[in-house]
């Protein structure tokens, strides 16, 4: 109707195309949400001034559809171009600025920039501080977001205490039990987990989920994820029984909740799989590795690399069982697809060959150990730095199987190499 009653290019009419991509977007057709995007801001450039807040609008949208999709280059394009017009038709310190500052700093660390993403959200954060009251749930989240930049360099002391700031602001802004909260305190217990402090990290996983039980629906993905990283705290403080009882649980619920042969329920199998092997139950082990080994053949493109790595899995389960034919089988397959799925001489296929390597001489075959461990250690020492431990491990494995088959001279000389 207004394509008919109002002029070409009016402003009304780029407004509810926009509102369609808007809708398009939360229906997650990201494709017709584009189409409608970028025709709503075509118009736009046509009928309003230069540098219009509307037309930032439009093009942070554009942004974060391409976003959605997993294409950051245009993602941070259409950012930027929208930040620059901000900066030049809102006032100085503005929330809406401060917002694409803090989304531009997320893109950033979506393509792994972690220093352009700190600039931004550093900007942004002081611009919240700024413009917004004390205590804005919006401020939080600027916090949250550098902490987790932080997080991913692997600076754990700046991450806690910006995550901690968050959930003090948290604390105060939102309702008791709020998801909000429950994610700050998941992600506080993650950094004290990096940072060894299993007991702090286990408090506050274990109040995150008791949060998350109280305000989320039954069976949600993010308690699930609650209970995997609880197991995770338990196994590395090496309690294979706690992390078994959650990871179990979180597995029911990703089966309820996510879509058939989803990558979080193999992650879910996977954890489940080592915990029986670590707990030297090979039935179970290799029951939710094959299970999982079947999900990556549906879900995954051919040759990726974690499949890759699920075969690993099986082919030592299967070693530590001293089935060596079983093991080579699968390690062999592991193999190949990483030689077609990794760049050249990849630390992973140099461990996938170390792997190799090791089956053969369990099996007694020598000659194939120690071309496998040569080809390993050929790859480690052109893709890892001198005296890399890996390298170290190689060249150990090589004088173990030069003693293995009686040349102790040989074996010293690669002992000492060590």
């Amino acid at each position: 109707m207004q394509e008919i009653c109002l002029p070409p290019n009016h402003d009304t009419t780029a407004a509810s195309l926009r509102n369609i991509g808007t809708i398009y977007y939360a229906k997650g057709d990201y494709d017709e949400a584009l189409d409608y995007s970028l025709k709503s801001l075509r118009m736009q450039e046509i009928c309003l001034p230069p540098n219009h807040d509307s037309t930032a609008a439009c093009l942070i949208n554009i942004a974060n559809i391409y976003y959605t999709k997993g294409d950051y280059n245009q993602a941070l394009e259409y950012s930027l171009k929208s930040l620059r017009m901000q900066e030049i038709c809102l006032p100085p310190n503005h929330d809406t600025t401060a917002a694409s500052l803090r989304n531009i700093g997320t893109i950033y660390y979506a393509k792994g920039d972690y220093d352009e993403a700190l600039q931004y959200c550093l900007k942004a954060l002081r611009m919240h501080e700024i413009c917004l009251p004390p205590n804005h749930h919006t401020t939080a989240a600027s916090l949250m977001t550098t902490g987790n930049i932080y997080y991913s360099t692997g600076d754990y002391d700046q991450a806690l205490q910006y995550c901690l700031k968050a959930l003090r602001i948290k604390a105060i802004c939102l309702p008791p039990n709020h998801d909000s909260t429950a994610a700050s305190l998941i992600n506080i217990g993650n950094i004290y987990h990096k940072k060894g402090d299993y007991d702090q990290a286990l408090e506050y996983s274990l109040k995150s989920l008791r949060m998350q039980e109280i305000c989320l629906p039954p069976n949600h993905d993010n308690t699930a994820a609650s209970l995997m990283n609880i197991g995770n705290i338990y196994y590395s403080k090496g309690d294979y029984d706690q992390p078994l009882e959650y990871y179990l649980k979180g597995l029911k619920m990703r089966e309820i909740s996510l879509p058939p042969n989803h990558d979080r329920t193999a992650a879910s199998l996977m954890n489940i799989g080592n915990i029986y092997h670590k707990k030297g139950d090979y039935h179970q082990a290799l029951h939710y590795s094959l299970k999982l080994l079947r999900m990556h053949e549906i879900c995954l493109p051919p040759n990726h690399d974690s499949t890759a790595a699920c075969l690993i899995n099986i082919g030592n389960i299967y070693y530590t069982k001293r089935d060596y034919n079983q093991a080579l089988e699968y390690s062999l397959k592991a193999l190949k697809m990483r030689e077609i799925s990794l760049p050249s001489n990849h630390d992973s296929t140099a461990a996938s060959l170390r792997n190799i390597a090791n089956i053969y001489r369990a099996k007694g075959d020598y000659d194939q150990a120690l071309e496998y461990s040569l080809k390993s250690l050929r790859m480690h020492e052109i893709c890892l730095p001198a005296n890399h431990d890996a390298r170290a491990e190689s060249l150990m494995n090589i004088g173990n199987i030069y003693q293995a088959a009686g040349g102790n001279e040989q074996a010293l000389i690669y002992y000492l190499k060590a």
